[in-house]
């Protein structure tokens, strides 16, 4: 009875988007693909920053979960060259938190800002509402390339102006949670969003959970190298911790190479992010898509460290990708 009644929640909400799924040819997302429009943030008042919002000259945190990642809590990580980096990071933000968030950034930055988007996945704003299309594990766009997830997403959010939609928050099971169906009367995409605020917008489509594909890295790299230092860069991905707290950590590594990989790990899970360097199969054999992304992240992000002291003297005229090749 439980099994049917979600199946019909779901057959309702797919019926009430009116917004088809389509396939590509290198699709290979099928047991992933959407079924809902999820609330990632409600349209708030535009006083509200984004959830999760830091920037790097933040207050370190005192953390509840430090025995869950094998953080010593006793160990205090340099600041050295952090609170002057021009950088922050949040949770993805409705129409209003944006604002909010603008209003911030304007005050705190000597020179422009950019807005990089690190989600793969389809979103946007309905309303005022940021809504992303969820399938499992966020991940309704895996296997697709970035220009197939933003073609998907461009189609997603086109569709839905003027129509009736489903919104819904998610339950602990991923399940819809109190659906709403409203007229959209306002729908854009975030590029839209920001751009029409006269600010930089990059993507950079990063699956949910995991670690960035070495192109995007690359692309990433180049960004970094190329945007004028006083540039204020404001990182986001859907909660505002994993693909967040990873950008902000090889931005930091990249602007501080001098600075050791605990303390660069430690001091972005003390302004709030997530532990980079957590591996749960240190503690028991792997059980499932999770921990063997986390031990996958925990690895990489020590190897992006490396090609950092290897490449930053050179100004990284090595791609990551390339050195990743040589360093497997």
């Amino acid at each position: 009875m439980y099994a049917f009644k979600h199946l019909l929640t779901a057959l309702l909400l797919c019926t009430l988007c009116i917004i088809p799924y389509t396939a590509s040819a290198t699709d290979t997302n099928a047991d992933y693909r959407g079924y809902v429009w999820r609330i990632d943030t409600a349209a708030g008042n535009e006083a509200e920053l984004p959830h999760n919002f830091r920037t790097a000259a933040s207050p370190f945190q005192t953390r509840t979960d430090a025995a869950k990642f094998g953080v010593d809590p006793n160990y205090t990580p340099s600041r050295e060259g952090l609170d002057a980096l021009p950088l922050s990071g949040s949770a993805e933000f409705s129409v209003p938190a944006f604002h909010a968030l603008l209003k911030d950034l304007h005050m705190r930055a000597k020179g422009s800002i950019c807005i990089v988007d690190l989600r793969q996945e389809s979103h946007g704003f309905m309303n005022g509402n940021a809504v992303s299309w969820y399938g499992k594990h966020d991940w309704g766009n895996i296997g697709r390339t970035k220009h197939e997830a933003l073609r998907d997403e461009n189609m997603r959010i086109r569709s839905a102006q003027g129509k009736d939609v489903v919104l819904a928050h998610l339950d602990k099971k991923k399940q819809p949670k109190n659906p709403q169906t409203i007229r959209v009367v306002a729908a854009m995409t975030e590029r839209e969003l920001v751009e029409d605020a006269g600010v930089r917008y990059v993507r950079l489509a990063v699956t949910d959970h995991k670690w960035a594909d070495p192109q995007t890295i690359d692309n990433f790299v180049d960004l970094v190298k190329r945007m004028p230092a006083d540039t204020w860069m404001h990182f986001h991905c859907q909660a505002g911790k994993g693909r967040t707290t990873s950008f902000m950590a090889m931005y930091d590594m990249m602007k501080n190479p001098s600075v050791p990989l605990k303390d660069i790990l430690y001091r972005q899970y003390l302004l709030g992010g997530a532990y980079l360097a957590y591996d749960p199969t240190t503690q028991h054999a792997p059980t499932g898509w999770e921990d063997a992304d986390y031990h996958h992240k925990s690895e990489m992000i020590a190897k992006f460290y490396d090609y950092v002291q290897q490449n930053h003297e050179n100004d990284y005229a090595v791609p990551w990708s390339m050195w990743l090749k040589k360093n497997p």
